[in-house]
């Protein structure tokens, strides 16, 4: 099922126009999300050779698959389980020259409201804080991150944010 899933999101995210402001740095860095967005930046940075954040729950367990099919690494835990290990995990990855992926509105929610995992992270790891967020027309699923698919041939807004320490909680 998953690789069907990521087939259609390679397909969708084929045919968007996807238009970029500000830009990822090179190097390391930690990338803060917003759940509701994961979707279209799942399709938007395929490939990418990031290293994502995913909780040890069974939501998690299905998304694992899918994102793999999308060329992500994925490491396992989240504030509310397995957060330790996962930090060890991501700050090995940081000291790589890698990109972490962490939806900062956390496991449960609420939606856009951000926990303080991935600002520490970075902060700890010495390494650029970013928020990313993706603006589309398209359907709004009605779960409680509200994720949007966006529809083909739309286009697909991807903003990049260098977020100074202790102001994550912004949305743009």
């Amino acid at each position: 099922m998953e690789r069907l899933v990521a087939w259609i999101v390679r397909g969708l995210a084929a045919s968007w126009r996807v238009r970029a402001e500000g830009a990822l740095p090179a190097g390391a860095a930690v990338i803060g999300c917003w759940h509701g967005d994961a979707l279209v930046l799942g399709g938007t940075h395929r490939d990418s050779g990031m290293v994502v954040m995913v909780s040890l729950s069974d939501d998690g367990a299905r998304g694992v698959a899918l994102l793999r099919h999308l060329g992500y690494d994925v490491v396992r835990g989240s504030s509310s389980r397995g957060a330790v290990q996962a930090a060890r995990t991501a700050l090995r990855a940081l000291a790589c020259g890698r990109k972490v992926v962490v939806a900062m509105d956390g496991p449960r929610g609420p939606p856009c409201a951000a926990k303080p995992g991935a600002e520490w992270l970075a902060r700890s790891a010495g390494v650029p804080f970013l928020r990313c967020e993706a603006t589309a027309t398209g359907l709004r699923l009605a779960t409680w991150d509200r994720m949007i698919v966006a529809w083909p041939w739309t286009t697909v807004r991807v903003r990049y944010a260098l977020i100074p320490p202790g102001d994550a909680a912004a949305r743009a």
